[in-house]
């Protein structure tokens, strides 16, 4: 990363909510498929899955629920990817001293007479 740039925040919340809705499409039918084979949730999800129908109502609900936790950390990570990269090249700090006219003369003056 030999010139890091700061990223939009709002478009890699988009990205990481829409991956992380995409893996729970695909995932948890799969998850909630084994629980209805087996018969019984696993222990920590019994009282949250038992009110549900073996946990199909889970299936269809949490792809959104990971697309917004997605969402969230997505933006919190672009934001503090943001902070580093400030950091990194400057933006959080002042900006760079500008070079007055009695320097830049001085500098002019002093490589004329070395060339002499």
């Amino acid at each position: 990363m030999k010139h890091p740039k700061m990223v939009d925040v709002f478009f890699v919340a988009k990205v990481s909510a829409i991956v992380h809705g995409a893996l729970a499409v695909v995932f948890i039918p799969c998850f909630s498929m084994l629980m209805l084979s087996f018969g019984a949730p696993p222990a920590p999800l019994t009282a949250a899955v038992a009110a549900v129908d073996n946990g199909m109502l889970f299936a269809v609900a949490a792809p959104f629920g990971y697309a917004a936790i997605g969402f969230v950390f997505g933006a919190l990570m672009a934001f503090l990817f943001n902070r580093f990269v400030g950091m990194l090249i400057g933006t959080e700090t002042e900006p760079p001293a500008r070079a007055t006219a009695e320097e830049v003369l001085s500098a002019q003056s002093a490589g004329l007479g070395d060339a002499a």
